[in-house]
């Protein structure tokens, strides 16, 4: 799978804007559970970052306990330790503004 690389990279290609936020995730993958940092968000993706590179290479959860929602996600771009990610089965707009 070939990645964009940089954290602008993501946004040449995003038709839809995304909210700036700051919500507590964690990145289920298998029997792995990953925290990390939601750092923007909309109804087909987001940015998130964090403490160790991931070692990722296909589809995963994102879980958002705060709203009780999971994102089946993947990673289309990586810096570092920040990371874009595309939602595999997009939430509504409504589902959004309650995890916001």
């Amino acid at each position: 799978m070939a990645m964009a690389e940089g954290a602008n990279a993501g946004l040449e290609a995003r038709k839809i804007p995304r909210a700036d936020c700051e919500i507590a995730g964690k990145i289920i993958d298998g029997a792995r559970e990953i925290d990390c940092v939601i750092e923007n968000l909309s109804v087909t993706g987001c940015g998130i970052r964090t403490e160790k590179p991931l070692e990722i290479s296909g589809a995963f959860s994102l879980s958002i306990p705060q709203s009780d929602t999971r994102l089946y996600s993947v990673i289309v771009w990586a810096e570092g330790c920040k990371y874009g990610l595309k939602f595999l089965h997009p939430k509504s707009q409504q589902e959004i503004e309650l995890v916001e």
